[in-house]
């Protein structure tokens, strides 16, 4: 600024107005040294901290019994149980396999002597009695197809005659039982459930349709061997039909008509045949069966010893 003397004057305004204001926006950075100073500081108290370890209070042990308590105690279970405590622990299944060793052969030796038992049995009612089957199987043999259309040429045949002819239906109707070889688990189902009708008495004019029928006829051609897929059960059911009529006698057939007699004839052909084929089957069975209780129960008793029981071997020794 020019006054009038003609001096400069310069203005009494202080410099630090000049500066600019603290309120003009501008952020303070922090500074570096105090970061780096902050960082170096938790890392030496890191260094010097340790932490702090915490101890774990031992686990109580479970009291251990001896080896002789455990035989008693052991000794009072059933095979399954014992089966089941194998897989406990190492200790409990070597106690356990000892025990499980000693029931096994005490049981193999009373099979072995039930089995031979029952082999013996089954061979000499087999030596027996085949005579006896080949015997009924050769009067099987014997049937003709000329009885029966003669049976059927009766509008109203004769009690006895329609008697003989319905057991015949019965025989022929009822379900066939499988061969060993044809069923899944190899043995012969002997005791199927019978159906319903078998307890029915049969019509004339059913009869008449059943003996006139294909499927009838060519059964009949092949008795001889058809009578060894008839269940026990159609045996029994026609057995009770001619027990509880008394006038089903070979003389009353005689007189009646021929052809009855020889109809009778074939019916109880098929009664004794079966009858006996039937006791043959069950007796083989259970020569079957004590076969392969003694095959798994030898199973078991190599795998104890052998100290290796696989699951499967155990459930089957448990199922015994």
């Amino acid at each position: 600024m020019v006054t009038a003397r003609g001096s400069t004057h310069r203005s009494t305004q202080p410099l630090q107005s000049r500066r600019p204001s603290k309120s003009t926006g501008s952020r303070r950075v922090p500074s570096l040294r105090t970061a780096a100073s902050s960082a170096a500081t938790d890392k030496k108290t890191a260094a010097t901290t340790s932490p702090v370890s915490i101890v774990q209070p031992p686990k109580p042990q479970p009291p251990t019994l001896p080896n002789e308590l455990l035989f008693i105690i052991f000794d009072q279970l059933d095979t399954p149980d014992l089966c089941t405590i194998r897989v406990v622990s190492h200790r409990l299944c070597k106690v356990a396999n000892v025990l499980l060793s000693g029931r096994i052969k005490e049981e193999l030796s009373d099979l072995s002597e039930i089995k031979k038992e029952a082999d013996t049995i089954y061979k000499d009612t087999e030596s027996e009695k085949r005579p006896h089957l080949r015997h009924y199987r050769h009067w099987l043999r014997n049937s003709s197809s000329h009885d029966i259309k003669e049976a059927t040429w009766y509008p109203n045949p004769p009690a006895e005659l329609k008697t003989v002819c319905e057991c015949l239906c019965i025989l022929q109707r009822a379900p066939k039982i499988r061969s060993p070889s044809s069923s899944p688990s190899g043995v012969i189902d002997l005791d199927p459930t019978p159906p319903e009708w078998l307890n029915t008495r049969l019509s004339w004019s059913l009869i008449k349709k059943e003996l006139s029928s294909y499927s009838f006829k060519t059964w009949l051609t092949h008795l001889h061997t058809a009578v060894d897929h008839i269940p026990y059960y159609a045996i029994q059911r026609v057995e009770k039909i001619v027990v509880s009529d008394s006038t089903i006698t070979y003389d009353r057939l005689r007189e009646v008509s021929t052809t009855g007699y020889n109809l009778l004839i074939l019916v109880a052909a098929c009664l004794q045949y079966c009858t006996i084929a039937d006791d043959l089957r069950r007796k083989e069975r259970d020569c079957k069966l004590l076969e392969s209780w003694v095959v798994r129960k030898e199973m078991f008793l190599s795998a104890l010893e052998g100290d290796n029981i696989a699951a499967g071997i155990i459930a089957a020794a448990a199922k015994v």
